[in-house]
């Protein structure tokens, strides 16, 4: 599942005039979204014992806060996933890597304060002496990195194969311990960060109303009573559906608003009536309605 903030800086990309650093963020959350997704799709492939958790966020007492992109349980260690999906040219440094004029922290640095945080972690939960392992993979096949050296923590694209293959050799089960680790990990997790700073600011009355494609997320326009197209793509479906689309969204970027019948219809821009509407909330949600 796309991150919450992710998720609405799509929605405000449709409904809104996005200037040229908010679509630059946009398209860098996309980016690292679609890098994560690909890899963890690959580890969940794995024919060994194993657990995967994706897209956790900790706030342990006694460290800085984590952000783990995969987490893989596998024989008698516990792999700490980094992904990176970065493209071009660049320039390895101690400290960061360099592509013309544009620096970026190198990511082994901060893969390895990841470690160290969430062996913190561990210890809070009750979990000292676990094997932790922490790899940086470059995904993107297009990212080349000049003057590094080998480093068994780096995985580049044209490396993930090898290293999936001799994950699957680890035959033998899984510690039993991580069955209850796993369950904590994920009791201690805090819900999707929604990174405020970096959304625009925007208002109901000032966004464009109407219902979103479900194929590429284009507003579209009502054809018929139950079917709208895509001016975009051409896309042909139906209106309950992407009017339940419509509602989700609304609530993600205005959870402090009462919705109802009417409010709905303005936001699908009238492709439904209120009452029509107000019928699909109530088989949707369970609170009352106006």
């Amino acid at each position: 599942m796309k991150p919450v903030t992710l998720l609405m800086m799509e929605a405000l990309n449709e409904r809104m005039n996005l200037d040229a650093e908010e679509k630059r963020y946009l398209g860098n959350l996309l980016k690292g979204f679609n890098g994560e997704f690909a890899f963890s799709e690959r580890l969940g492939d794995l024919k060994c014992e194993h657990i995967l958790l994706k897209d956790l966020i900790f706030d342990p007492k006694y460290s800085g806060q984590i952000q783990l992109d995969a987490l893989l349980f596998i024989k008698d260690c516990v792999i700490i996933y980094e992904v990176k999906n970065y493209s071009g040219d660049w320039i390895h440094g101690s400290e960061c890597y360099r592509n013309g004029d544009i620096e970026i922290p190198n990511p082994l640095i901060q893969a390895t304060r990841t470690k160290n945080n969430f062996k913190r972690l561990l210890s809070e939960l009750g979990f000292d002496g676990i094997f932790v392992e922490a790899c940086v993979v470059f995904v993107n096949p297009e990212f080349t990195l000049y003057q590094a050296e080998a480093d068994k923590n780096v995985i580049f694209a044209s490396q993930i194969n090898a290293h999936i293959a001799r994950l699957e050799q680890y035959a033998r089960p899984y510690s039993f311990e991580f069955n209850r680790l796993s369950s904590a990990l994920r009791a201690a997790a805090l819900p999707d960060k929604v990174f405020h700073k970096q959304i625009p600011a925007y208002r109901f009355d000032t966004l464009q109303k109407g219902i979103r494609c479900s194929v590429c997320g284009c507003l579209a326009q009502g054809i018929s009573q139950r079917r709208y197209q895509c001016n975009r793509c051409g896309f042909i479906g139906l209106n309950n559906e992407a009017v339940i689309r419509a509602l989700q969204e609304f609530q993600l970027l205005f959870p402090e608003k009462r919705l109802n019948g009417r409010l709905l219809s303005e936001w699908c821009d009238g492709v439904l009536s209120h009452s029509q509407c107000k019928k699909i909330m109530k088989e949707r949600l369970t609170q009352n309605f106006e």
